[in-house]
């Protein structure tokens, strides 16, 4: 089995952590992990909330999720890679982050000292979501580095999760997420930093999902 290649993710590691990545302005490292998953095969599509809100041609979903509301200079990254020749009916895959960072952030210098990794102390490292970045693309390279059969495979790199929790996405792709149903009811609860609770409703050729949005401490 194909191992972890330890000084290439250091290297990149360092190379993402070095972009200013502040909430609604992550153009630099959206443009970075473009190019990264195109040169792995990746189809990648900008996810801007404003195009999909006029395709479905729904005003409340809109008003509340539409670009110009969210703001900031990019939208969410998608990349796609299609299943290997033969597996083509293999379970799909989706695999998520987000490129912003909590204050301060950006433009960060690591040094390594002992094994261990840090900030110069002028910025956060960036371990949250950068670490979680650069799994993913470790994780892909070790597959197709192996050649390893695959189902569809789909990426997510999202904004502004320091800021709206990741919330504004114009849709869901891919059933990537952990449901608990309970009767007639299903309750999803995402992880901190903050947290949603998201009821919906399907149809059988669904458009959209009802989707309300309450208090984290209420439950559905």
């Amino acid at each position: 089995m194909t191992q972890v290649n330890k000084e290439r993710m250091l290297a990149e590691f360092k190379e993402i952590v070095a972009l200013p990545c502040h909430s609604l302005q992550e153009r630099p490292v959206f443009e970075l992990l473009k190019g990264k998953l195109e040169a792995l095969g990746f189809t990648v599509e900008e996810d801007f909330l404003q195009r999909n809100a006029d395709y479905y041609g729904a005003a409340a979903y809109k008003s509340a999720f539409d670009e110009k509301t969210l703001g900031g200079n990019c939208g969410n990254l998608w990349a796609f890679l299609p299943a290997s020749a033969g597996v083509e009916g293999a379970v799909r895959v989706l695999l998520s982050a987000h490129m912003d960072g909590v204050e301060p952030c950006g433009g960060t210098t690591v040094i390594q000292k002992d094994g261990v990794l840090y900030s110069d102390g002028t910025t956060i490292l960036g371990g949250d979501d950068k670490s979680g970045v650069e799994g993913i693309l470790e994780g892909i390279r070790l597959l197709l580095e192996e050649g390893a059969p695959h189902g569809d495979i789909q990426i997510l790199f999202t904004v502004c999760e320091e800021g709206v929790a990741s919330t504004a996405l114009s849709c869901v792709r891919t059933l990537a997420m952990h449901w608990t149903a309970k009767a007639h009811r299903a309750r999803l609860l995402s992880a901190l930093p903050a947290r949603r609770n998201i009821k919906s409703t399907l149809s059988a050729e669904p458009r959209m999902a009802d989707w309300s949005r309450k208090r984290a401490s209420t439950l559905l």
